[in-house]
């Protein structure tokens, strides 16, 4: 079998445990949690207010990391080679699915 360690296998039961909190998925999260902070310090720094993308970034932090958005992160990652590209990718098609590009240029320019 192609298995990196008998974490895998061997010991399974045994890692169980942490597999919530240092799996793939688990490191998908922080990352995407990270990425979240970094685009709210980069929308404050630049003085974009626009209280619907807060609200969604907001939400999409506090929101469960549903498998959904890791298997969308998981072919991004496929695509790019690229863990953070990946989850930039994920974050940005989780805006779009809730909040139009227009409704937002529209929000910046009418501050």
């Amino acid at each position: 079998m192609d298995l990196l360690s008998p974490l895998d296998t061997r010991y399974a039961s045994q890692t169980r445990k942490i597999a919530t909190i240092m799996g793939d998925k688990a490191y998908c999260i922080m990352r995407m949690n990270v990425e979240l902070a970094y685009l709210k310090i980069l929308l404050e720094m630049r003085e974009i207010r626009c209280e619907e993308l807060d609200k969604l970034l907001d939400n999409m932090k506090d929101k469960k990391f549903t498998d959904e958005l890791y298997i969308k992160y998981n072919k991004y990652e496929e695509i790019t080679n690229h863990d953070v590209k990946a989850i930039e990718y994920t974050i940005g098609d989780y805006i779009k699915r809730i909040i139009t590009v227009n409704d937002i240029e529209y929000n910046i320019k009418n501050l």
